[in-house]
Protein backbone atom coordinates (compact mmCIF):
# COMPACT_ATOMS: atom_id res chain seq x y z
CA UNK A 1 0.00 0.00 0.00
CA UNK A 2 1.34 3.22 -1.06
CA UNK A 3 1.99 5.94 1.60
CA UNK A 4 -1.40 7.65 0.09
CA UNK A 5 -3.55 4.19 1.43
CA UNK A 6 -2.40 4.55 4.56
CA UNK A 7 -3.07 7.64 5.56
CA UNK A 8 -6.68 7.23 4.63
CA UNK A 9 -6.62 4.11 6.50
CA UNK A 10 -5.09 5.46 9.46
CA UNK A 11 -7.82 8.65 9.16
CA UNK A 12 -10.66 6.33 8.85
CA UNK A 13 -9.39 4.42 11.85
CA UNK A 14 -8.60 7.45 14.01
CA UNK A 15 -12.50 8.99 13.36
CA UNK A 16 -13.73 5.25 13.96
CA UNK A 17 -11.96 5.59 17.46
CA UNK A 18 -13.88 8.60 18.10
CA UNK A 19 -17.33 7.67 17.21
CA UNK A 20 -17.51 4.61 18.95
CA UNK A 21 -17.69 6.51 23.10
CA UNK A 22 -20.71 8.25 21.47
CA UNK A 23 -22.39 5.47 20.35
CA UNK A 24 -22.01 3.58 23.21
CA UNK A 25 -23.17 6.41 25.44
CA UNK A 26 -26.37 6.49 22.84
CA UNK A 27 -27.13 3.08 24.07
CA UNK A 28 -26.59 3.73 27.57
CA UNK A 29 -28.43 6.61 27.49
CA UNK A 30 -31.43 4.44 26.41
CA UNK A 31 -31.15 1.87 28.36
CA UNK A 32 -30.85 3.97 31.62
CA UNK A 33 -34.28 5.81 29.94
CA UNK A 34 -35.82 2.35 29.64
CA UNK A 35 -35.00 1.23 33.30
CA UNK A 36 -36.25 4.94 34.34
CA UNK A 37 -39.77 4.32 32.81
CA UNK A 38 -40.06 0.80 34.32
CA UNK A 39 -39.23 2.39 37.88
CA UNK A 40 -41.48 4.65 37.50
CA UNK A 41 -44.11 2.08 36.38
CA UNK A 42 -43.56 0.33 39.53
CA UNK A 43 -43.67 2.98 41.66
CA UNK A 44 -46.84 4.04 40.21
CA UNK A 45 -47.84 0.71 40.73
CA UNK A 46 -47.14 0.62 44.53
CA UNK A 47 -48.90 3.98 45.13
CA UNK A 48 -51.43 2.55 43.71
CA UNK A 49 -51.62 -0.84 46.34
CA UNK A 50 -50.68 1.97 48.99
CA UNK A 51 -53.79 3.62 48.46
CA UNK A 52 -55.75 0.61 47.90
CA UNK A 53 -54.94 -0.52 51.20
CA UNK A 54 -55.30 2.73 53.12
CA UNK A 55 -58.72 2.63 51.76
CA UNK A 56 -59.26 -0.55 52.99
CA UNK A 57 -58.05 0.35 56.34
CA UNK A 58 -60.56 3.16 56.81
CA UNK A 59 -62.85 0.51 55.65
CA UNK A 60 -62.13 -1.55 58.36
CA UNK A 61 -62.12 0.83 61.18
CA UNK A 62 -65.33 1.99 60.28
CA UNK A 63 -66.80 -1.41 60.65
CA UNK A 64 -64.74 -2.03 63.47
CA UNK A 65 -65.99 0.95 65.02
CA UNK A 66 -69.84 0.43 64.41
CA UNK A 67 -69.01 -3.10 65.56
CA UNK A 68 -67.63 -1.28 69.01
CA UNK A 69 -70.59 0.82 69.64
CA UNK A 70 -73.11 -1.77 68.60
CA UNK A 71 -71.02 -3.90 71.08
CA UNK A 72 -71.25 -1.06 73.44
CA UNK A 73 -75.15 -0.42 72.73
CA UNK A 74 -75.82 -4.41 73.43
CA UNK A 75 -73.58 -4.56 76.69
CA UNK A 76 -75.09 -1.19 78.25
CA UNK A 77 -78.33 -2.60 77.57
CA UNK A 78 -77.57 -6.11 79.14
CA UNK A 79 -76.44 -4.17 82.36
CA UNK A 80 -79.45 -1.83 82.29
CA UNK A 81 -81.74 -5.03 82.16
CA UNK A 82 -79.79 -6.39 84.92
CA UNK A 83 -79.79 -3.70 86.65
CA UNK A 84 -83.66 -3.73 86.79
CA UNK A 85 -83.94 -7.10 87.30
CA UNK A 86 -81.97 -6.75 90.64
CA UNK A 87 -83.57 -3.56 91.60
CA UNK A 88 -86.91 -5.81 91.29
CA UNK A 89 -85.21 -8.46 93.61
CA UNK A 90 -86.23 -8.77 96.92
CA UNK A 91 -83.63 -9.90 99.90
CA UNK A 92 -85.13 -10.73 103.41
CA UNK A 93 -83.55 -12.06 106.62
CA UNK A 94 -82.77 -11.22 109.98
CA UNK A 95 -79.91 -9.09 111.76
CA UNK A 96 -80.97 -7.02 114.80
CA UNK A 97 -84.52 -7.73 113.37
CA UNK A 98 -86.71 -8.91 110.38
CA UNK A 99 -85.77 -6.98 107.15
CA UNK A 100 -87.26 -7.12 103.89
CA UNK A 101 -84.86 -4.91 101.35
CA UNK A 102 -84.37 -4.29 97.40
CA UNK A 103 -81.00 -5.77 96.19
CA UNK A 104 -79.44 -2.66 95.55
CA UNK A 105 -80.82 -1.33 99.30
CA UNK A 106 -82.43 1.36 98.17
CA UNK A 107 -85.21 0.49 99.97
CA UNK A 108 -85.41 -1.39 103.29
CA UNK A 109 -88.46 -2.60 105.84
CA UNK A 110 -87.32 -3.24 109.15
CA UNK A 111 -89.52 -5.03 112.16
CA UNK A 112 -88.11 -4.92 115.61
CA UNK A 113 -89.82 -4.51 118.84
CA UNK A 114 -89.32 -5.41 122.68
CA UNK A 115 -90.94 -5.92 125.93
CA UNK A 116 -90.30 -4.73 129.23
CA UNK A 117 -91.68 -6.67 132.00
CA UNK A 118 -91.31 -5.45 135.62
CA UNK A 119 -92.00 -6.47 139.38
CA UNK A 120 -92.33 -3.69 141.35
CA UNK A 121 -92.09 -4.08 145.25
CA UNK A 122 -92.77 -1.65 147.79
CA UNK A 123 -92.12 -3.15 151.63
CA UNK A 124 -93.90 -1.46 154.93
CA UNK A 125 -96.80 0.18 155.20
CA UNK A 126 -97.37 1.50 151.77
CA UNK A 127 -101.05 1.91 149.52
CA UNK A 128 -99.03 0.47 146.86
CA UNK A 129 -98.98 -3.25 146.27
CA UNK A 130 -96.34 -5.44 145.43
CA UNK A 131 -97.32 -6.84 141.57
CA UNK A 132 -96.18 -7.75 138.16
CA UNK A 133 -96.66 -4.86 135.63
CA UNK A 134 -96.02 -4.84 131.74
CA UNK A 135 -94.09 -1.45 131.47
CA UNK A 136 -93.77 -1.87 127.83
CA UNK A 137 -94.82 -3.69 124.90
CA UNK A 138 -93.22 -2.05 121.22
CA UNK A 139 -93.59 -3.07 117.71
CA UNK A 140 -91.39 -0.38 115.82
CA UNK A 141 -91.57 -0.65 111.48
CA UNK A 142 -88.44 1.40 110.51
CA UNK A 143 -86.95 1.61 107.48
CA UNK A 144 -86.04 4.17 104.23
CA UNK A 145 -87.12 4.80 100.45
CA UNK A 146 -85.01 5.86 97.28
CA UNK A 147 -82.09 5.67 100.42
CA UNK A 148 -83.48 9.49 100.99
CA UNK A 149 -86.02 9.53 103.01
CA UNK A 150 -86.16 7.20 106.35
CA UNK A 151 -89.15 6.61 108.03
CA UNK A 152 -90.53 4.76 112.00
CA UNK A 153 -93.55 3.93 113.23
CA UNK A 154 -93.80 2.94 116.44
CA UNK A 155 -96.64 1.14 118.46
CA UNK A 156 -97.20 0.56 122.21
CA UNK A 157 -99.72 -2.06 122.84
CA UNK A 158 -99.63 -1.51 126.81
CA UNK A 159 -102.08 1.64 126.62
CA UNK A 160 -102.44 1.10 122.85
CA UNK A 161 -101.30 4.18 121.06
CA UNK A 162 -99.09 5.51 118.38
CA UNK A 163 -95.78 6.50 119.89
CA UNK A 164 -94.24 7.47 116.62
CA UNK A 165 -94.98 8.17 112.99
CA UNK A 166 -92.44 10.49 110.97
CA UNK A 167 -90.49 10.71 107.60
CA UNK A 168 -86.65 11.73 107.61
CA UNK A 169 -85.47 13.71 104.76
CA UNK A 170 -81.72 13.17 105.13
CA UNK A 171 -79.87 13.71 102.11
CA UNK A 172 -77.45 16.41 103.98
CA UNK A 173 -76.31 15.17 106.86
CA UNK A 174 -75.60 19.12 107.94
CA UNK A 175 -79.61 19.75 107.61
CA UNK A 176 -81.78 17.18 108.42
CA UNK A 177 -85.52 17.63 108.11
CA UNK A 178 -88.10 15.26 110.59
CA UNK A 179 -91.98 15.79 109.87
CA UNK A 180 -94.58 13.57 111.77
CA UNK A 181 -94.85 12.95 115.55
CA UNK A 182 -91.24 12.27 117.20
CA UNK A 183 -89.63 13.17 120.20
CA UNK A 184 -88.80 17.06 120.43
CA UNK A 185 -85.29 17.64 120.89
CA UNK A 186 -84.84 18.64 124.15
CA UNK A 187 -83.13 16.61 127.06
CA UNK A 188 -80.87 14.10 126.92
CA UNK A 189 -82.79 11.24 128.28
CA UNK A 190 -85.72 12.11 126.91
CA UNK A 191 -84.26 11.60 123.36
CA UNK A 192 -83.17 8.24 125.20
CA UNK A 193 -85.14 5.24 123.55
CA UNK A 194 -87.27 3.81 126.34
CA UNK A 195 -85.26 0.21 125.39
CA UNK A 196 -81.58 2.01 126.17
CA UNK A 197 -82.23 3.99 129.70
CA UNK A 198 -79.74 3.40 132.42
CA UNK A 199 -82.20 2.97 134.73
CA UNK A 200 -86.05 1.80 134.55
CA UNK A 201 -87.36 4.82 134.26
CA UNK A 202 -86.60 8.52 133.35
CA UNK A 203 -85.67 10.48 135.88
CA UNK A 204 -88.30 13.15 137.74
CA UNK A 205 -87.51 16.27 136.61
CA UNK A 206 -87.48 14.73 132.91
CA UNK A 207 -90.56 13.21 133.49
CA UNK A 208 -91.92 16.54 134.39
CA UNK A 209 -90.97 18.81 132.24
CA UNK A 210 -89.16 17.30 128.83
CA UNK A 211 -92.07 17.28 126.19
CA UNK A 212 -93.88 13.82 125.47
CA UNK A 213 -93.75 12.98 121.96
CA UNK A 214 -95.40 15.71 120.06
CA UNK A 215 -97.02 16.54 116.33
CA UNK A 216 -94.84 18.59 114.31
CA UNK A 217 -91.19 19.02 112.49
CA UNK A 218 -87.91 19.45 113.03
CA UNK A 219 -84.93 20.32 111.59
CA UNK A 220 -81.16 19.04 112.90
CA UNK A 221 -77.85 18.61 111.76
CA UNK A 222 -74.11 17.55 112.11
CA UNK A 223 -71.68 20.10 111.45
CA UNK A 224 -67.24 20.36 112.00
CA UNK A 225 -67.11 16.39 111.63
CA UNK A 226 -69.84 15.76 114.07
CA UNK A 227 -68.51 17.51 116.59
CA UNK A 228 -71.11 20.30 116.80
CA UNK A 229 -75.00 18.90 116.83
CA UNK A 230 -78.18 21.56 116.73
CA UNK A 231 -82.11 20.83 116.91
CA UNK A 232 -85.08 23.26 116.30
CA UNK A 233 -88.03 22.41 116.19
CA UNK A 234 -92.31 23.85 116.45
CA UNK A 235 -94.61 21.42 117.44
CA UNK A 236 -98.33 21.44 118.29
CA UNK A 237 -97.68 21.12 121.57
CA UNK A 238 -100.47 18.68 123.17
CA UNK A 239 -98.71 15.43 123.24
CA UNK A 240 -99.14 12.99 120.85
CA UNK A 241 -102.30 12.33 118.53
CA UNK A 242 -104.17 10.63 120.99
CA UNK A 243 -103.57 12.98 123.84
CA UNK A 244 -105.14 15.92 121.41
CA UNK A 245 -108.62 16.70 120.71
CA UNK A 246 -109.49 15.21 117.52
CA UNK A 247 -105.77 14.65 116.88
CA UNK A 248 -105.87 18.19 115.88
CA UNK A 249 -103.60 21.51 118.00
CA UNK A 250 -106.18 22.46 120.47
CA UNK A 251 -105.16 26.44 120.59
CA UNK A 252 -103.12 29.04 118.54
CA UNK A 253 -99.87 28.25 120.66
CA UNK A 254 -97.29 25.97 119.39
CA UNK A 255 -94.73 24.95 121.42
CA UNK A 256 -90.96 25.20 120.18
CA UNK A 257 -87.94 23.70 121.09
CA UNK A 258 -83.89 24.22 120.30
CA UNK A 259 -81.05 21.88 121.66
CA UNK A 260 -77.18 22.52 120.98
CA UNK A 261 -74.84 19.81 121.94
CA UNK A 262 -70.93 19.85 121.37
CA UNK A 263 -68.80 16.97 121.51
CA UNK A 264 -65.04 18.92 121.58
CA UNK A 265 -63.69 15.19 122.10
CA UNK A 266 -65.49 11.63 121.52
CA UNK A 267 -65.67 10.78 124.91
CA UNK A 268 -67.19 14.37 126.21
CA UNK A 269 -70.46 15.91 125.06
CA UNK A 270 -71.92 18.98 126.62
CA UNK A 271 -75.93 20.13 125.52
CA UNK A 272 -78.16 22.98 126.26
CA UNK A 273 -81.72 22.93 125.91
CA UNK A 274 -84.35 25.55 125.89
CA UNK A 275 -88.27 24.50 125.58
CA UNK A 276 -91.09 27.06 125.23
CA UNK A 277 -95.05 26.38 125.67
CA UNK A 278 -98.00 27.38 126.86
CA UNK A 279 -100.73 25.87 129.12
CA UNK A 280 -104.36 27.98 128.79
CA UNK A 281 -107.25 27.56 130.92
CA UNK A 282 -110.55 27.42 129.13
CA UNK A 283 -114.40 28.19 130.58
CA UNK A 284 -114.38 24.49 130.96
CA UNK A 285 -111.50 24.68 133.05
CA UNK A 286 -108.89 22.94 131.98
CA UNK A 287 -106.19 23.25 129.94
CA UNK A 288 -105.32 23.35 126.38
CA UNK A 289 -102.66 21.65 126.26
CA UNK A 290 -101.11 19.07 128.70
CA UNK A 291 -98.93 15.98 128.83
CA UNK A 292 -95.90 15.06 131.11
CA UNK A 293 -96.79 16.29 134.51
CA UNK A 294 -99.38 18.31 133.55
CA UNK A 295 -102.94 17.07 134.01
CA UNK A 296 -105.92 19.11 133.41
CA UNK A 297 -104.00 22.56 133.93
CA UNK A 298 -102.22 20.62 137.30
CA UNK A 299 -98.91 20.12 137.58
CA UNK A 300 -97.22 17.64 139.38
CA UNK A 301 -94.88 15.08 139.35
CA UNK A 302 -94.33 11.24 139.83
CA UNK A 303 -91.65 9.26 140.78
CA UNK A 304 -90.61 5.90 138.89
CA UNK A 305 -93.22 4.09 140.03
CA UNK A 306 -95.90 6.84 139.26
CA UNK A 307 -96.92 8.32 142.47
CA UNK A 308 -97.30 11.90 142.89
CA UNK A 309 -94.99 14.42 144.69
CA UNK A 310 -96.97 16.93 145.22
CA UNK A 311 -100.47 16.04 146.69
CA UNK A 312 -102.84 18.07 145.49
CA UNK A 313 -100.55 19.50 143.00
CA UNK A 314 -99.95 23.37 141.48
CA UNK A 315 -102.28 24.83 139.37
CA UNK A 316 -100.70 26.68 136.36
CA UNK A 317 -102.21 28.99 133.66
CA UNK A 318 -99.55 30.45 131.31
CA UNK A 319 -96.69 30.34 129.28
CA UNK A 320 -93.52 27.97 130.13
CA UNK A 321 -90.16 28.33 129.71
CA UNK A 322 -88.00 25.79 130.52
CA UNK A 323 -84.06 25.49 129.76
CA UNK A 324 -81.79 22.62 130.77
CA UNK A 325 -77.75 21.39 129.89
CA UNK A 326 -76.69 17.87 130.66
CA UNK A 327 -73.40 16.10 129.75
CA UNK A 328 -71.71 12.94 129.41
CA UNK A 329 -68.58 11.33 129.48
CA UNK A 330 -67.42 7.93 128.92
CA UNK A 331 -63.99 6.69 129.69
CA UNK A 332 -64.35 2.61 129.96
CA UNK A 333 -65.23 1.37 132.42
CA UNK A 334 -66.33 4.56 134.23
CA UNK A 335 -69.61 7.05 132.44
CA UNK A 336 -70.79 10.11 134.04
CA UNK A 337 -73.90 11.52 133.03
CA UNK A 338 -76.07 14.58 134.57
CA UNK A 339 -78.59 16.84 133.47
CA UNK A 340 -80.28 20.34 135.19
CA UNK A 341 -83.36 21.43 134.30
CA UNK A 342 -85.32 25.16 135.30
CA UNK A 343 -88.56 26.41 134.35
CA UNK A 344 -90.69 29.57 134.98
CA UNK A 345 -94.40 28.38 134.89
CA UNK A 346 -96.56 31.67 134.79
CA UNK A 347 -100.25 30.99 137.30
CA UNK A 348 -102.71 33.95 135.25
CA UNK A 349 -105.49 35.05 137.16
CA UNK A 350 -104.97 32.27 139.80
CA UNK A 351 -104.70 34.76 143.11
CA UNK A 352 -107.28 36.03 145.14
CA UNK A 353 -110.19 38.41 142.99
CA UNK A 354 -108.09 37.05 139.88
CA UNK A 355 -105.21 38.17 140.18
CA UNK A 356 -101.67 36.49 138.80
CA UNK A 357 -99.69 34.31 141.21
CA UNK A 358 -95.99 34.76 140.97
CA UNK A 359 -94.72 32.90 138.41
CA UNK A 360 -94.03 29.12 139.62
CA UNK A 361 -89.83 27.99 139.69
CA UNK A 362 -89.66 24.74 138.82
CA UNK A 363 -86.02 23.44 139.20
CA UNK A 364 -83.83 19.91 139.72
CA UNK A 365 -81.42 17.32 137.95
CA UNK A 366 -79.53 14.36 138.42
CA UNK A 367 -76.25 13.08 138.33
CA UNK A 368 -75.50 9.60 138.26
CA UNK A 369 -72.16 7.36 138.16
CA UNK A 370 -71.54 4.22 136.20
CA UNK A 371 -68.93 1.29 135.96
CA UNK A 372 -68.99 -1.88 133.36
CA UNK A 373 -68.12 -4.75 135.83
CA UNK A 374 -67.01 -6.62 133.15
CA UNK A 375 -67.89 -6.38 129.31
CA UNK A 376 -70.02 -3.71 127.71
CA UNK A 377 -73.09 -3.28 125.26
CA UNK A 378 -74.29 -5.65 124.11
CA UNK A 379 -72.48 -8.33 126.95
CA UNK A 380 -71.59 -7.03 130.53
CA UNK A 381 -72.97 -5.75 133.67
CA UNK A 382 -73.06 -2.23 134.25
CA UNK A 383 -73.63 -0.65 138.50
CA UNK A 384 -74.93 2.45 138.10
CA UNK A 385 -75.60 4.81 141.01
CA UNK A 386 -78.25 7.98 141.11
CA UNK A 387 -79.00 11.25 142.81
CA UNK A 388 -81.93 13.26 141.89
CA UNK A 389 -83.71 16.55 143.48
CA UNK A 390 -86.58 18.78 142.53
CA UNK A 391 -87.88 21.96 143.66
CA UNK A 392 -91.25 23.39 143.07
CA UNK A 393 -91.85 26.81 144.87
CA UNK A 394 -92.78 30.54 144.09
CA UNK A 395 -92.47 34.03 145.51
CA UNK A 396 -96.18 33.82 146.81
CA UNK A 397 -98.19 30.46 146.59
CA UNK A 398 -101.87 29.88 147.19
CA UNK A 399 -103.62 28.97 150.38
CA UNK A 400 -102.62 25.56 151.63
CA UNK A 401 -99.87 25.32 149.25
CA UNK A 402 -96.07 24.66 150.17
CA UNK A 403 -93.29 23.92 148.54
CA UNK A 404 -92.34 20.95 147.35
CA UNK A 405 -88.70 19.34 147.77
CA UNK A 406 -88.02 15.92 146.41
CA UNK A 407 -84.65 13.85 147.24
CA UNK A 408 -84.21 10.71 145.69
CA UNK A 409 -81.06 7.89 145.52
CA UNK A 410 -80.98 5.50 143.36
CA UNK A 411 -79.32 2.16 142.99
CA UNK A 412 -79.12 0.13 139.82
CA UNK A 413 -77.96 -3.16 137.99
CA UNK A 414 -78.22 -3.64 134.24
CA UNK A 415 -76.72 -6.96 133.41
CA UNK A 416 -76.79 -7.53 129.37
CA UNK A 417 -76.96 -11.15 128.34
CA UNK A 418 -77.04 -10.40 124.72
CA UNK A 419 -78.35 -8.51 121.76
CA UNK A 420 -81.75 -9.66 122.66
CA UNK A 421 -82.13 -9.63 126.57
CA UNK A 422 -81.32 -7.41 129.53
CA UNK A 423 -82.10 -8.12 133.36
CA UNK A 424 -82.31 -4.73 135.41
CA UNK A 425 -82.58 -4.29 139.06
CA UNK A 426 -83.22 -0.85 140.64
CA UNK A 427 -83.27 0.34 144.41
CA UNK A 428 -85.00 3.39 144.96
CA UNK A 429 -84.96 5.48 147.89
CA UNK A 430 -87.29 8.91 147.84
CA UNK A 431 -87.66 11.64 150.42
CA UNK A 432 -90.23 14.04 150.34
CA UNK A 433 -91.27 17.50 151.81
CA UNK A 434 -93.74 17.75 152.82
CA UNK A 435 -94.64 14.54 154.01
CA UNK A 436 -98.53 14.86 153.00
CA UNK A 437 -97.54 15.88 149.40
CA UNK A 438 -97.83 11.85 148.37
CA UNK A 439 -101.37 9.88 147.92
CA UNK A 440 -99.25 6.64 148.29
CA UNK A 441 -97.64 7.19 151.91
CA UNK A 442 -99.39 4.39 154.63
CA UNK A 443 -98.77 7.10 157.05
CA UNK A 444 -95.31 6.30 158.19
CA UNK A 445 -93.99 9.04 156.49
CA UNK A 446 -90.01 8.77 156.11
CA UNK A 447 -88.53 7.79 152.81
CA UNK A 448 -90.47 5.42 150.55
CA UNK A 449 -87.99 2.65 149.41
CA UNK A 450 -89.11 1.00 145.99
CA UNK A 451 -87.46 -2.25 144.29
CA UNK A 452 -87.80 -2.74 140.69
CA UNK A 453 -86.83 -5.49 138.53
CA UNK A 454 -87.00 -5.62 135.51
CA UNK A 455 -86.76 -8.27 131.90
CA UNK A 456 -86.76 -6.93 128.70
CA UNK A 457 -86.45 -8.84 125.72
CA UNK A 458 -86.56 -7.98 122.03
CA UNK A 459 -85.57 -8.90 118.96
Amino acid sequence: MDLRGRCVTSIAAAFFLLLAPGVAWADKLEELERALQTQQKAIELQQAQVRQLQEELVRLRQERAAQQEEMTRRVVEAEKKAEEVKASTLNAGYKDGFFLKSADDRFRLNLTGYAQTWFILEPGDRQQQNTFRLRRERLLTTGWLFSDLTYQFEVDFTSPHLEDAFVTYRRFPEATLIVGQHKARYSLEALASSRDLDFAERAIIVKALAPDQQLGLTLEGRLFDNRLYYGAGIYNGCGRIDQCPSGLDNDNDKEVTGRLAVTPIPQLTVAADVDFRSFRKTSKGTATDGGGATVNNIFNPTTETGFKLAGAGFPIDGNRVATSGDLVLDLYPFQVKGEYHYAAQERNRLGSGGTDLPDLRIQGGYGQAGYWLFGKKPEGLLALARYEYVRIDADALKSGERPATVHAGLLGLNWYLNRNVRLRLNYLATDIDPKTNTNRRGGGGGIAHEGIAEVQVGF
